[in-house]
């Protein structure tokens, strides 16, 4: 399974979303390929960082994009965030495996 962070450059909210990616995967006691990928100016992807897990987003936010540079926000149990919870990555995990033997 792949996980991928695409973020913009100078993103404040990277070293939280690989510190949650980090937890979930050791909350399920699960290895993964982790890669982040710095999108350039101009390309449309969901704002970011955006967390991809084998491909899919964690959080998918519908068929709206932006375009350059911008921050995404993730709603969690008590506020926003800059970066999706470690419950949403887990259950995000146990969707693309179709199976979870771990509680999320």
């Amino acid at each position: 399974m792949q996980v991928e962070i695409q973020y913009i450059e100078g993103c404040p909210s990277l070293p939280l979303a690989l510190a949650r990616v980090r937890a979930a995967l050791a909350a399920l006691g699960m290895d993964a390929e982790e890669s982040t990928t710095m999108k350039p100016k101009g390309v449309p992807f969901a704002g970011s960082p955006t967390v991809l897990i084998g491909g899919r987003d964690v959080c998918p936010p519908g068929l709206i994009t932006v375009m350059g540079s911008s921050c995404r926000t993730y709603q969690t149990a008590h506020r926003l965030e800059g970066a999706p919870s470690v419950g949403a990555i887990k259950g995000a995990i146990c969707a693309v495996l179709e199976k979870c033997s771990h509680a999320v």
